[in-house]
């Protein structure tokens, strides 16, 4: 399955340079993400909570014909998670730059336009730090610091969402999932994957 998502990836990106000649719609999205990351394994007993952060970045938008559009995003996108166990907690904070490709459906013509997307999604590794706190005793370090930060550079996903529009302005949902682990981990048994809710909110140009 990832294998064929990467390889639908890149041809839809491909493609997108033969269709740059159709005057591609250009705009900003920006808005919030609410993220967390589920771990799967052995003896894992530490509660997970959502980490909400901003996100924001630039968006083209390439006419396939008809009501179907092929969007490729850039995205600066914090996740991340919190876990608490016992009186104790700390925060995962990952960063990436996110480059969404997007099949976005288009219902109706009237002037507010609920559209659907689908795609994959490929996360760009910029930092990873956590943030402990036990009792009154705070403390932040980068993931370098406490593990040789074995974060993966690259994240593959798979998104789906939907919006509307309103001539220039709009407004979308869309979930991000990861593919596969997004730490070089020695020990098999354990799994983690991002998941993030895009709230955002789009100008185009």
């Amino acid at each position: 399955m990832k294998l064929r998502l990467v390889a639908t990836t890149g041809l839809l990106a491909l493609g997108a340079a033969s269709l740059a000649a159709q005057s591609p719609s250009v705009g900003v999205l920006a808005g919030v993400t609410s993220s967390n990351v589920t771990v799967s394994g052995d003896n894992f007993s530490a509660s997970l909570e959502s980490r909400t952060a901003i996100s924001g970045g630039i968006s083209l938008r390439f006419p396939l014909g008809g009501m179907l559009d092929l969007e490729i995003d850039g995205i600066y996108a914090e996740k991340g998670t919190k876990i608490s166990d016992g009186g104790d907690s700390a925060e995962l904070k990952l960063s990436y730059i996110d480059v969404p490709v997007l099949l976005r459906y288009t219902l109706g013509t009237s002037s507010a336009k609920p559209f659907l997307l689908a795609g994959g999604s490929l996360g760009m590794k910029l930092d990873c730090k956590v943030g402990a706190t036990s009792g009154s005793v705070s403390a932040d370090a980068d993931c370098t610091d406490i593990n040789d930060d074995d974060q993966k550079s690259i994240d593959l996903g798979a998104t789906f969402g939907g919006g509307i529009a309103f001539n220039r302005f709009s407004v979308q949902a869309r979930y991000t999932i990861s593919l596969g682990d997004i730490f070089d981990d020695n020990d098999d048994s354990i799994s983690s994957k991002n998941k993030a809710l895009f709230l955002l909110a789009g100008l185009s140009f």
